[in-house]
């Protein structure tokens, strides 16, 4: 212990000589630190970290798939729940839900609530106890839980609730319960559709005791049994859809089968492969960081070299001195992780705030005991990474040489170290750009996309049709007047409204065939399905390529057809007055004549080209408490239209409220969210390599001209011109940026291929942006030789040659 203390003792005498060096070293490796500590703080959060239900590795989502139409993550039919709960008894139990809007009235003030619906187990599968009161006693009509969230905002966090009756879509409910805050029951998810349940229901019991096998909506999960594998269980659900598909020829027909997954890798695994790049990513600037310091270290030893030359020559052995300049390095590296620690702080901030809204469980990531020791050991490795080479380097100094002052050999391999430092810096860095560049491009194809539908000057928000109205013609009247309003305000050009509004979630699908596949008994292929009001495409700038659109007195024998839908079913032919055969609801289906096609719409997803879809009459859907998506095309800024358009809504029904409302722009931003995320993560990573490796270059090449100055001033006073020393140094400075370049470019070729899931329109293997990024290269070893080059011109060969 006291050889340590007397080796910190003498680092921190020397750090206080060079007190330059030592906030160079320090600051260089806090920055690596601090933006490593910062993703590692993300990727634990999201990604590492249990989640908060008591024994969560055994929590399971459980899926219906597709597999002849590549549809994962469907939900399960009533009948297949069913067979689920009776057939596998690897599961303590099982649970499902699903979810709708309802308005909720307040104190008199109309709100729209998420409200999910249950099944009576749901909670106890999970393991949530109540806050307050009691969790559901079987099929319970007439009572509600609230979240945590709604008992605060709504309720004042009343702890009088319990008992009390609340007004949901017109009807009295008890409130039985309340939810604890430090959960989020709102599982399981679907990809990046992100729910958020404000009170919850039991489902009619009725609702579970058929035996529909055609309309999937329950959203599954399960609790295994103690000792029971993921292996074993999905065993037992294969066995379930084997006796499923047997039963049912349809279900055969699409590869109908049931898979298992954890409940964390189903809220994570769209935004796994986005975090691990961003974290591979902050590692280079990790490394680059180190390879500067270690730079520095290099300098440092050169200078140090009669230091360690007489500290040999008075018996300290190899080791000692190699302990010592370890020591050194250590107390460099932790430095700098205590100072990136504060900037790790910071940094979690800004990635929480700019983090995508579909990025799950961002409320857990904090700078915690987990992360503390992340950067401790981070700290610990750079000190290894920069100072073992380095203090191998210095420790080998000759005495003979360095007691004459002559250490040329000594130096010679400082140098080759330090380019050989540049060299892979360059290289890091290459890497780094050409994925920013990457994502850069892909980010501006992804802008160019035609949706088939006008962003711009589009204003939507939804309204829940009130559940008093005793049937559909009543809630046709309600949408129907609620249009004419809203279609009457100063600025509106048109006003359609829909189930399923493009980039805002939800999922309604079905199976489709025209005449020729159904004869046949084939495979039925998977639709999206969209009920529409006559004016919904004029309001989204939609365009109508053949036909004509709804009108108010069709009935529901007629549908519209995308592009997409009409090449697929009738190639080559007229789709006007083909008749489809739709499943929308289930039973036995309906069959109806195509009346018009319209352009295809990226309905889910901007970078994804989507399902072909059908359009319905919204008559077919406007059952009541039914909610839809309003939509008002704008002459003017749609976000003006807010207040007067609530305005309008009150005038039709005071206890209708309006909720998310969005402009169009709003809803295409957010879907870019995680392309914009990975791109200025990426783009700050790589911007802070580029000024490092300038540095870096600045620094070796300036202690290479120091070196090298006897050298130079004999070749100028041999007669050598300035511009013939200033190419030297160029030449010299480039090829040492040029051959990092190349390396570069060849692990680029390797490494991007990882992102390549977060492009769009552009190969991992673009050439323009290798090009690009090549030369950015090129101009940064210019920028950061060009000062060393001009100083090596003006060396004065008579001072020079003195001072020899």
């Amino acid at each position: 212990m006291s050889a340590l203390l007397q080796d910190i003792r003498v680092a921190l005498r020397g750090f206080a000589r060079s007190p330059g060096f030592a906030t160079a070293a320090i600051l260089t490796i806090a920055l690596g630190i601090g933006a490593n500590t910062a993703i590692f703080s993300v990727v634990n959060g999201v990604l590492l970290s249990p989640l908060s239900f008591e024994e969560p590795d055994r929590l399971v989502t459980i899926w219906a798939e597709r597999a002849q139409q590549d549809f994962r993550e469907a939900p399960m039919t009533v009948g297949d729940y069913r067979d689920l709960e009776e057939g596998a008894p690897s599961f303590e139990d099982v649970a499902a839900r699903w979810s709708n809007n309802g308005n909720l009235s307040v104190d008199g003030e109309p709100q729209q609530v998420r409200v999910g619906w249950v099944t009576p187990e749901f909670f106890s599968v999970l393991r949530i106890p109540p806050l307050i009161g009691r969790d559901f006693d079987g099929f319970e009509e007439g009572t509600v839980i609230l979240s945590y969230g709604l008992w605060r905002r709504g309720f004042g966090a009343d702890p009088q609730i319990i008992g009390k009756t609340i007004q949901l879509d017109g009807s009295p409910q008890l409130v039985v319960g309340v939810l604890p805050g430090d959960v989020n029951p709102n599982l399981p998810t679907i990809g990046r559709v992100r729910e958020n349940n404000e009170l919850y229901r039991t489902m009619n019991e009725g609702w579970m005791t058929g035996d529909d096998r055609t309309t999937g909506w329950l959203r599954v999960f399960g609790r295994l049994k103690p000792g029971t594998t993921m292996v074993q269980a999905q065993g037992e659900l294969d066995v379930v859809a084997t006796n499923i598909r047997d039963k049912f020829q349809d279900k055969a027909n699409v590869g109908y089968g049931l898979y298992v997954t954890s409940v964390l890798d189903n809220l994570v695994s769209h935004v796994r492969p986005m975090l691990f790049v961003l974290f591979g990513a902050v590692a280079f600037v990790l490394l680059i960081a180190c390879s500067n310091v270690a730079n520095l270290l290099l300098v440092q030893a050169q200078g140090r070299a009669r230091e360690m030359s007489i500290r040999a020559a008075l018996g300290g052995g190899r080791g000692r001195i190699l302990r010592q300049l370890l020591t050194e390095s250590a107390l460099l590296a932790l430095a700098g992780g205590a100072f990136g620690l504060l900037l790790a702080v910071g940094g979690v901030r800004l990635l929480t705030a700019l983090g995508p809204a579909n990025l799950p469980r961002l409320e857990t990531v904090q700078v915690d005991l987990s992360v503390l020791a992340f950067a401790m050991a981070a700290s610990l490795l750079a000190a290894l990474l920069f100072g073992l080479a380095p203090a191998l380097k210095a420790s080998r100094a000759s005495l003979i040489d360095s007691l004459k002052e002559r250490s040329g050999s000594f130096g010679r391999g400082i140098m080759m170290a330090g380019r050989a430092l540049i060299v892979a810096d360059v290289a890091l860095s290459l890497v780094l750009l050409v994925g920013a560049g990457l994502l850069l491009r892909s980010f501006t194809e992804l802008q160019q996309v035609d949706p088939g539908y006008e962003t711009d000057g589009v204003l939507t928000f939804t309204v829940t049709a009130p559940s008093r109205f005793e049937d559909t013609e009543e809630t046709v009247v309600f949408l129907g007047e609620l249009e004419d309003r809203l279609a009457a305000l100063p600025g509106v050009e048109a006003v359609g409204y829909t189930n399923r509004l493009p980039l805002a979630g939800g999922l309604y699908t079905g199976p489709y065939a025209n005449e020729e596949v159904e004869a046949s008994g084939d495979q039925k292929p998977e639709a999206d399905f969209r009920m529409v009001s006559p004016d919904y495409f004029a309001a989204m700038g939609s365009r109508l390529i053949s036909g004509r659109a709804f009108n108010s007195l069709d009935e529901d024998d007629v549908v519209l057809v995308d592009r997409k839908m009409a090449a697929i079913a009738w190639p080559g032919e007229d789709p006007i007055g083909q008749r489809i055969w739709t499943g929308p609801l289930g039973g036995n289906g309906t069959w109806a004549s195509v009346i018009g096609v319209v352009e295809h719409m990226r309905h889910n997803d901007v970078s994804a080209d989507g399902r072909e879809t059908v359009f319905f009459p919204v008559d077919f859907y406007a059952f009541p408490g039914v909610t839809m998506y309003m939509t008002l095309r704008a002459a003017v800024d749609p976000a003006t239209l807010v207040g007067s358009a609530r305005a309008a809504v009150r005038s039709v029904d005071a206890t209708v409220p309006v909720a998310k409302v969005r402009t169009m722009r709003e809803l295409e931003a957010d879907a870019l969210a995680p392309t914009r995320f990975a791109l200025i993560m990426i783009g700050i990573f790589a911007g802070v390599a580029v000024a490092l490796v300038t540095v870096g270059i600045f620094g070796v090449v300036s202690n290479a001209v120091r070196q090298r100055t006897r050298e130079i001033g004999i070749r100028m006073a041999l007669g050598a011109e300035p511009r013939r020393i200033l190419r030297m140094v160029l030449g010299q400075g480039l090829l040492l940026t040029g051959v990092g370049a190349a390396i570069g470019v060849a692990g680029a070729l390797v490494l991007t291929r990882l992102i390549a899931s977060l492009l769009y329109g552009v190969t991992p293997t673009d050439p323009l942006t290798y090009a690009g990024m090549s030369v950015l290269v090129i101009m940064v070893g210019l920028a950061g030789v060009l000062a060393p080059s001009r100083r090596a011109t003006a060396v004065d060969p008579t001072q020079a040659l003195r001072a020899e």
